[in-house]
């Protein structure tokens, strides 16, 4: 038993890691909750009070079977003073996750001028549209799920 734990040991740890990296831009107007979601994915924490992110990158790093996979992640700034920075950055992005906040009519309905624009037409990227805040949908309903999923 001893002799095989270690030849099973031994075969796991000679495999080498193959490493993966990719970057993933958030992207969307302020207050709309990009910076949320990292922090519900990440630290499982949710910050009720808002501050403005100027732009804020972070590093994720996770094993999955051989392969080591690390998501370096942009939460962008929704101010519009930051525009072409954005576009840079989404030009280097393997995944861009465009939010709107389902409370906030003019997040979503500015989501496409404002940022899609940006990609022009790099459509070799992986998108991802998220409606965030949508546990206010009971107190206010200002964009439909309907509405969301016929933007995607």
């Amino acid at each position: 038993f001893f002799f095989l734990k270690l030849n099973f040991l031994f075969l796991f740890m000679s495999k080498k890691l193959i490493e993966i990296e990719k970057q993933v831009v958030l992207v969307g107007h302020g207050g709309s909750g990009k910076t949320c979601i990292l922090h519900r994915v990440f630290s499982k924490k949710f910050e009720e009070k808002y501050t403005p992110t100027v732009f804020e990158d972070t590093k994720h790093t996770r094993i999955i079977k051989n392969q080591q996979i690390t998501l370096l992640i942009l939460d962008t700034a929704g101010q519009d003073d930051y525009g072409r920075m954005i576009e840079i950055n989404l030009n280097d992005a393997d995944l861009v996750i465009f939010c709107y906040a389902v409370d906030c009519r003019n997040s979503f309905e500015t989501l496409f001028s404002d940022y899609f624009s940006l990609l022009g037409d790099k459509t070799n990227k992986l998108i991802f549209l998220v409606g965030c805040k949508t546990d206010t949908r009971e107190f206010q309903q200002v964009v439909s799920y309907e509405e969301g999923k016929a933007l995607a």
